[in-house]
């Protein structure tokens, strides 16, 4: 019983790392030109353009293929990261589940909370690639993703590939507590037969 039970929780935790990955490389394809533009946006002093407008200068820069700059390294991170979340909640729900505070929600937030740190871990990397390569004032200094990562960390040293880690583990430790904690009480008032295993629902 004791191994059909280890078996289980390794499929969970393998079935979670690929429901991370799939889901991440599809929300990056989707969402991609928004996130160049926001990136734009958020490097820039001065007044920031409409959506639309910024849309067609980035066009005027280099076609469709300009609001793509980055997917790469962003397509490479998601997976992981998502995967790092996933499979992390998963974990750190199943041994929090087995102390005093069993299957509640404090369980949910905590195992949300402690998924942000590999989640950061994983992902902080794509994003200092993803970032300078779509920064305006980078316009032709990186060849592509290869060479950016080298002259970051020619530059910087492999640390430069870590730039934000602190601020990211923050936001993704609290974004995953309060996902996480707030799924958990959504799936406590659904019907027995539409909840999942691990604090989702089936359908998530």
């Amino acid at each position: 019983q004791t191994a059909g039970r280890g078996n289980a929780a390794k499929q969970s935790t393998s079935a979670f790392f690929s429901a991370g990955a799939v889901s991440g490389a599809v929300e990056a394809i989707v969402v991609h030109p928004f996130d160049m533009i926001k990136t734009r946006h958020q490097l820039n002093h001065g007044q920031n353009q409409s959506i639309l407008r910024s849309a067609k200068i980035l066009y005027r820069e280099g076609g469709v293929i300009r609001l793509y700059r980055g997917l790469l390294p962003e397509m490479l991170g998601m997976a992981p990261k998502g995967s790092a979340m996933y499979a992390s909640y998963d974990i750190a729900q199943r041994m929090l589940s087995n102390t005093a505070l069993g299957q509640s929600s404090a369980t949910a937030v905590l195992a949300g909370l402690l998924a942000g740190l590999p989640e950061a871990i994983t992902v902080t990397p794509f994003q200092v690639i993803k970032v300078r390569l779509q920064a305006k004032e980078n316009l032709g200094r990186f060849a592509g993703n290869v060479d950016c990562v080298l002259q970051t960390v020619r530059a910087e040293g492999v640390s430069g590939l870590f730039t934000g880690l602190r601020h990211t583990v923050w936001r993704n430790s609290v974004w995953n507590g309060v996902y996480f904690g707030c799924m958990h009480v959504m799936r406590a008032r659904l019907p027995v037969s539409a909840r999942g295993e691990h604090g989702t629902a089936v359908t998530m």
